[in-house]
């Protein structure tokens, strides 16, 4: 099998295509987590039967159309269209127009190992940047807007750590009267938070609960592990502010797109030829676009190994934006900058977001042009276990699930 351009190419089809999946999990089931299977395993059979079905029936012709539901699951690029689109609209309506700022916290590749090994960071990391800018506001007096999105890749799939703020360029004063403006100082907050992060390393090694790399095994004390860890403390780390905007959509455009998809989008795979993948990616060292080419098994290991654990929240809010404060703040802040406060959106569904992609609605007949009417619903087995079912999934073709 072979596919040439980038519109036909699915990551669907590379899964199933030779059992590539199935001989992938054969090869690394140890290494596997649970959420990796699951969500490879849902994503496999989004809109087939598996998952239940509408029947539609148009009322004239008596044409019949069976639409399969979805599995709304992280790594399913359909599933994740429609979650990004909703993420966005919702956020756009409450969060407040103001000037924001997109920050992007990195460390040193060396500790990257530590936090795919000990995954309970990814959730101890991510206040450190959102304390930071709180702190350095509340030196100005006020209470700034953050929102979060943690991110575990690059752009060429390799692993990197890394942690994208956009946070408000001020916040609401104390007292809830007046909008502070803040100029954020970039070597002042790159020296708090890389501070901050080697103690939090130093405090976890203390409390027994950091497991170390192969390359560390050589450290048995903390002796050693400070010995080790201080020689970055003591290096310059990249934090880097983007220019101030006002345009909000922006930045939780940007964010969106990461959040609810897989790390690589369809549209850059270039080509497939049983045996290799390659995609496209924008090296900002050269700003040029490059083609990397892996094998088919590489390949898989660098898409699934990003995927989230499950219950594990890839974006979070701080400051007047936090949960618990937004429903006090939130309109304090709207009233202080002379914002409207919108109502929130519903939810777009498949149908409205397919007709506004294609300018198609899928829920018409093709041959009278009317509505189709709903008759029947059929729903997957309430005992359904997909994990059960591995092989029998991964183990037919695209043809042989979509026609099941």
């Amino acid at each position: 099998m072979e596919y040439v351009t980038s519109n036909r190419i699915k990551i669907k089809d590379i899964l199933l295509d030779n059992r590539n999946w199935w001989r992938f999990y054969l090869l690394y089931r140890p290494y596997l987590r649970i959420a990796i299977i699951t969500n490879v395993l849902k994503m496999i059979i989004c809109g087939t039967t598996f998952l239940g079905f509408k029947y539609y029936v148009c009322s004239i012709c008596h044409l019949v159309k069976k639409v399969c539901f979805t599995c709304k699951c992280r790594f399913c690029t359909a599933c994740g269209r429609v979650a990004t689109e909703n993420w966005i609209r919702k956020n756009n309506a409450c969060i407040p127009d103001t000037t924001w700022q997109h920050v992007t916290f990195t460390m040193p590749m060396q500790f990257w190992k530590l936090f795919w090994l000990n995954r309970h960071l990814l959730n101890l990391i991510a206040p450190i940047s959102a304390q930071i800018i709180k702190e350095y506001c509340g030196k100005e007096g006020c209470i700034p807007g953050i929102f979060i999105a943690i991110h575990t890749f690059g752009r060429d799939l390799k692993r990197n750590f890394h942690i994208h703020p956009s946070t408000t360029c001020g916040g609401i004063s104390y007292d809830s009267l007046t909008w502070i403006e803040v100029y954020f100082h970039a070597e002042t907050i790159m020296k708090k938070w890389r501070k901050l992060v080697v103690a939090q390393l130093k405090s976890e090694y203390l409390k027994g609960t950091l497991k170390l790399p192969a390359n560390m095994a050589h450290i048995k004390t903390f002796r050693q592990f400070n010995a080790w860890i201080n020689k970055f403390a003591r290096k310059s780390w990249i934090v880097y502010f983007q220019k101030q905007t006002s345009n909000k959509k922006r930045n939780i455009d940007y964010l969106g797109k990461y959040l609810k998809r897989p790390p690589l989008s369809e549209a850059r795979i270039t080509k497939y030829d049983g045996e290799k993948v390659s995609f496209s990616y924008f090296d900002h060292k050269t700003e040029t676009t490059k083609i990397k080419t892996m094998p088919v098994m590489i390949f898989i290991g660098s898409l699934v190994m990003h995927i989230p654990d499950k219950h594990f929240r890839s974006i979070r809010y701080y400051g007047f934006l936090s949960n618990r404060t937004r429903g006090e703040l939130l309109p304090i802040v709207n009233n202080v900058l002379g914002n409207f406060t919108l109502p929130t959106p519903r939810s777009i569904t498949w149908q409205e977001l397919h007709k506004n992609e294609f300018n198609h609605d899928p829920l018409k007949c093709p041959e009278c042009q009317t509505q189709l009417c709903l008759i029947g619903v059929t729903f997957p087995e309430k005992s359904l276990n997909i994990n059960t079912k591995h092989q029998e999934i991964a183990t037919k073709s695209t043809y042989e699930l979509e026609a099941a």
